[in-house]
């Protein structure tokens, strides 16, 4: 399970490193402990220490990459561009969320919606059509990456810490499909 060891971290940083420079892609400048320092009190949050060193060793996200094939594939989101809001509030949920098989859509309001969200995390990625991948910077699932889309939220594959989730994304040539592994709850016992 790609949730990993800190004492791993700085040999998956230099992994992640030389696979990006491999494969061209060009990330955004390094942030000080300062910036982030910043982004973390503006926010009212403590990011992941993984995110943390990979935005001060590595950089803060990229542009667009173009596959050999001419495809753009999203690039990831810059911390410095990310929303300042209040990141305290933690995710609730344990599992995928599929809110559009609830019974009674009258209770999917606002406030239904703030209670098993909370903040929904620093945005990573946005596929587009309101599907994008967050990291949870709070609650008992900080540090996980999670789906957020039109009709759900939860975990991804197994779950996920961000190292995890950004090494199987450079190593999928940006196109990962983070469900394959994915058991959605009533599944297992069909």
């Amino acid at each position: 399970m790609p949730i990993h060891n800190p004492a791993d971290y700085p040999a998956i940083i230099a992994r992640l490193k030389a696979k990006l420079a491999e494969k061209g892609v060009v990330m955004g400048p390094t942030l000080s402990e300062t910036d982030i320092t910043a982004f973390e009190t503006a926010c009212n949050t403590r990011l992941p220490e993984a995110y943390r060193l990979f935005l001060q060793q590595v950089g803060d996200g990229c542009q667009d990459i173009r596959q050999p094939n001419g495809i753009a594939i999203y690039g990831l989101k810059r911390l410095a561009d990310t929303e300042v809001k209040d990141l305290s509030h933690s995710v609730t949920i344990d599992d995928y969320w599929l809110w559009e098989e609830e019974e009674d859509e009258a209770l999917l309001t606002n406030k239904a919606f703030e209670e098993r969200l909370g903040n929904e995390g620093v945005l990573l990625l946005d596929q587009g059509c309101g599907d994008t991948y967050q990291l949870i910077t709070s609650g008992k699932w900080a540090g996980e990456v999670w789906n957020f889309c039109d009709v759900g939220a939860g975990p991804c594959c197994e779950r996920q810490d961000f190292l995890g989730w950004l090494e199987l994304w450079v190593n999928s040539d940006f196109d990962a499909d983070f469900f394959k592994d994915y058991v959605y709850p009533g599944d297992a016992a069909q």
